[in-house]
């Protein structure tokens, strides 16, 4: 498959079911096959199959080990950043894949713990 690197178009995702709200996608697209691509995310986000591989990667975490981690561990053991990690980790939640639980670590307010859902 041949990118047509010519045609360039931004979407910027509003409102709706299958992504998020104000989700940018870099698009690359052919005018005379109507194939598009994503080409990249806006800042700080992740293209469909980034996203996926970060999920993977999350459940393979846990189904390694049985212990709940914060957001901050599980950033620290994937390789992406704490903010991709955290649209993961509630879409997970979302879908009763992960278990969260609130723990208070010390004077400050609580922090959620996630783990392995049974």
């Amino acid at each position: 498959m041949q990118r047509d690197l010519q045609n360039k178009h931004l979407l910027f995702q509003i409102m709706g079911r299958n992504c998020q709200e104000e989700t940018f996608y870099n698009l690359q697209g052919n005018q005379e096959s109507y194939q598009w691509f994503i080409e990249s995310a806006g800042s700080g986000q992740l293209t469909p199959d980034e996203e996926n591989s970060c999920t993977n990667k999350v459940l393979i975490l846990f189904y390694e080990q049985d212990a709940y981690l914060s957001i901050k561990d599980i950033a620290n053991m994937v390789p992406y950043s704490e903010k991709q990690v955290v649209r993961v980790v509630r879409n997970l939640f979302k879908q009763r894949r992960l278990k969260r639980i609130q723990r208070q670590v010390n004077s400050s307010r609580p922090i959620y713990f996630y783990g392995q859902s049974t």
